[in-house]
C-alpha cells in the first residue's frame, strides 16, 4: 500500500503488487502476518488514527512489524501516535530537506553481539566469516538519529560513531517483543 507517489504505479490492478488501501479493520489486517512500515505519514485520510490503533492490535495478536524510518515522515509522524508505543527506541521528532546540498558521510553498521549470534544478520554459515562479510558491505549514507533504546530491546546493528543520550552505540537495527 502507497500513500504517495506516482499514481499508474500506486492503481492496485490485478498485476500490481500493491494493495488498494490499508486494512479498513482489525480483521482485515490479521489476515496477514507481517506488516512493513516505511516512510508512511499518520496525518494522511489514507491511513487514519483508528487504523493505527489497529496495528496496536495486529502486533499484539503476534502479528509482525518492520519500520524502515524515512526522511519525510516515519518515524517523525509517529510521536504521539498508537505507532510510537510499538517501536523499540526512543527518538526526537526530525524531518529532514529532502536535498540538504551537503554531501553525507558513510559509514558501515556495526554487529552487535546479539547481532553476530542472530540468523537474522547470517551472511556466511561461519561466524567469523560473517563478521568479515558485514566489514565488506557497501557504506550507508543516513540513520535516523535514535536518543535511547527502551526497556528489553535488543540491538542488532549500531553506528561507528554516533550516540544516544545515554552514551551508547546508536542503534540501526533493533527489535523488541
Amino acid at each position: 500500500f502507497l500513500t504517495e507517489g506516482d499514481r499508474r504505479a500506486m492503481d492496485a490492478g490485478p498485476d500490481s503488487p500493491f494493495v488498494p488501501k490499508f486494512p479498513g479493520s482489525l480483521q482485515e489486517l490479521l489476515a496477514y502476518d507481517l506488516l512493513v512500515l516505511g516512510d508512511v505519514p499518520t496525518n494522511t485520510p489514507l491511513f487514519t488514527p483508528e487504523q493505527q490503533g489497529f496495528v496496536n492490535k495486529f502486533v499484539a495478536e503476534g502479528g509482525g512489524l518492520i519500520h524502515i524510518a524515512g526522511r519525510l515522515h516515519g518515524p517523525a509522524s509517529f510521536v504521539g501516535t498508537p505507532l510510537y508505543d510499538l517501536l523499540p527506541v526512543d527518538f526526537q521528532r526530525e524531518v529532514y530537506a529532502i536535498d540538504a546540498n551537503t554531501r553525507p558521510q558513510g559509514f558501515r553498521p556495526q554487529l552487535t553481539p546479539v547481532g553476530v549470534r542472530s540468523p537474522l544478520l547470517s551472511l556466511e554459515d561461519d561466524p567469523v566469516e560473517n563478521v568479515r562479510t558485514w566489514r565488506t558491505l557497501p557504506e550507508i549514507y543516513w540513520a535516523y538519529p535514535v536518543t535511547k533504546v527502551k526497556p528489553a530491546a535488543e540491538v542488532f546493528l549500531v553506528h561507528p560513531t554516533q550516540k544516544t543520550t545515554d552514551g551508547k552505540p546508536m542503534p540501526l537495527l533493533a527489535s523488541h517483543y
